[in-house]
C-alpha cells in the first residue's frame, strides 16, 4: 500500500499507557492537596507565632512590673515567681509552635519535590501513549508488515518496512577497468545519467536514474565497485 507522511501505520493497545497517565495525574492531584494543607499549616504556625511573641511581651512587660514593685515592698515574692512562672511557660509554647513550623517546612519542601517527579511521571506517560502510535515518517511504499491484531510486539521486532516512493535506488558493479575508465571521463561517475531497465513477466520498464554515490568498499566478490543511482521518476505510473 501507498501511504504519505504522518499516516497511521498500526497502533498498539493504549490501554495500560492510559491506566499509568491517569494514576500519575491522580497522584500530582494527591500532592498538590498535601501541598495545600501543608501552606494552610505553616500560616496558622505564623499566625500562632505572632500572637505567643505578643503575649510573651505583655508577660515579660507584666515581670517587669510586679519585680519593681516587689523591689519598693507593695507585692510579694509569690507575684514575682507567678509571673515568672507564666513568662516561663510562654516561652516555651512559642519554641513549640517555631519547631512546629520548621517541620512544616520541610514537609513543604519534601512535597514540592515529590511534585516534580511526579510531574515529570505524567510526561513520560504522555510520551509512551503517543507512543502507540506509529505514523509514516515519510511518504512511500510499504513493502513488509507484521503488525496484525492480538499480536505481541517487542522492542527489537521489525512491524513495518517501506520505502521512499520519489527516491528509488539501483545497485550495480562496475568493474574496476570500467570504473577507472568512466572516472577519468570529463563527466565522471557520480552525477552520470544511466537508464535501469526491469525485466519482469516478459515485460521491460526503463527509469531514467542519476549516479548517487559510490559503495563505501570494493566488492571482491564480484570484482569491482558497487555503485548507488537514484531512479529520476520514483516508481512506475
Amino acid at each position: 500500500a501507498s501511504v504519505s507522511e504522518n499516516d497511521m501505520l498500526f497502533k498498539i493497545d493504549p490501554f495500560s499507557f492510559e491506566t499509568a497517565l491517569a494514576a500519575a495525574k491522580s497522584n500530582v492531584l494527591e500532592t498538590r492537596a498535601r501541598i495545600a494543607e501543608n501552606e494552610a499549616n505553616i500560616r496558622i504556625e505564623q499566625s500562632r507565632i505572632r500572637n505567643l511573641q505578643d503575649q510573651l511581651q505583655i508577660a515579660k512587660n507584666d515581670l517587669e512590673r510586679i519585680s519593681q514593685l516587689r523591689s519598693r515592698g507593695t507585692a510579694t515574692a509569690k507575684d514575682v515567681e507567678d509571673r515568672t512562672f507564666v513568662v516561663s511557660q510562654r516561652t516555651q509554647s512559642l519554641e513549640q509552635s517555631e519547631l512546629s513550623l520548621i517541620v512544616e517546612n520541610a514537609r513543604l519542601d519534601q512535597q514540592n519535590s515529590v511534585l516534580d517527579r511526579l510531574q515529570r511521571a505524567i510526561t513520560q506517560a504522555e510520551r509512551d501513549l503517543a507512543d502507540t502510535i506509529l505514523y509514516a515518517p515519510v511518504s512511500g511504499v510499504i513493502s513488509e508488515n507484521n503488525a496484525a491484531v492480538g499480536r505481541y510486539i517487542g522492542p527489537s521486532d521489525r512491524t513495518v518496512s517501506l520505502y521512499e516512493a520519489d527516491r528509488l535506488e539501483v545497485r550495480f558493479t562496475l568493474t574496476d577497468q570500467r570504473f577507472g575508465r568512466i572516472q577519468s571521463d570529463r563527466t565522471g561517475v557520480v552525477g552520470r545519467e544511466v537508464e535501469v531497465i526491469w525485466s519482469i513477466g516478459g515485460e521491460e520498464f526503463r527509469f531514467p536514474a542519476t549516479i548517487d554515490r559510490i559503495g563505501a568498499q570494493i566488492d571482491s566478490n564480484r570484482g569491482g565497485v558497487e555503485v548507488i543511482a537514484v531512479i529520476n521518476d520514483g516508481v512506475a505510473k
